[in-house]
């Protein structure tokens, strides 16, 4: 439950749970500052048996060279081996590309919101060598400024930068805007 949901239900309705009928605690929210040492060897673990996992559902399906799969709408556009563009782009429409040393930062401030600016070590420089910035700038100029706000593509050169920056900026308030 989260702290505002606890409080709802600790002032407007009695303390019970809505769905057990069970009395809420005075605190039962323990906070814990995230561990980004922690956070990175749960990410290569987990890397690991995905890669056993792939390596052992290779060796069942070699004649393919793909991983078995129930639905696999690719067909034989591309395999695993060979990451050559489908000839047919229409196949890709409904996949989503996921790149670890990315992030995408919504909510930040138009004052904020320039290269230059979000490359100082005020910003997300500080959390490592950024390779590439690109600032979506369509949000900043609407007719109220308190919902004015710039989004920014960051791309960082190592995937551990990437995951610290993440773990610090989300929910970070800056200027009074809620940065996810």
């Amino acid at each position: 439950v989260c702290m505002w949901c606890w409080h709802r239900i600790r002032e407007t309705e009695s303390g019970l749970c809505p769905a057990c009928r069970t009395p809420y605690g005075e605190d039962p929210h323990q906070f814990s500052a995230v561990d980004v040492d922690k956070a990175i060897k749960a990410n290569k673990e987990k890397e690991a048996a995905a890669k056993r996992d792939r390596q052992r559902s290779s060796q069942q399906n070699p004649a393919t060279g793909q991983l078995p799969s129930e639905n696999n709408q690719l067909g034989d556009a591309f395999s695993e081996t060979s990451m050559d563009v489908p000839k047919d782009r229409t196949l890709l429409a409904n996949m989503r590309v996921i790149r670890r040393n990315l992030v995408y930062a919504v909510g930040l401030p138009p004052t904020v919101g320039a290269e230059d600016n979000l490359r100082k070590p005020d910003y997300f420089g500080q959390y490592g060598k950024i390779a590439k910035i690109v600032v979506n700038r369509s949000q900043a100029n609407i007719g109220d400024p308190r919902r004015a706000s710039v989004s920014a593509y960051v791309t960082f050169v190592h995937k551990e930068d990437t995951l610290a920056c993440i773990l610090a900026m989300d929910g970070f308030h800056m200027e009074g805007r809620n940065v996810r």
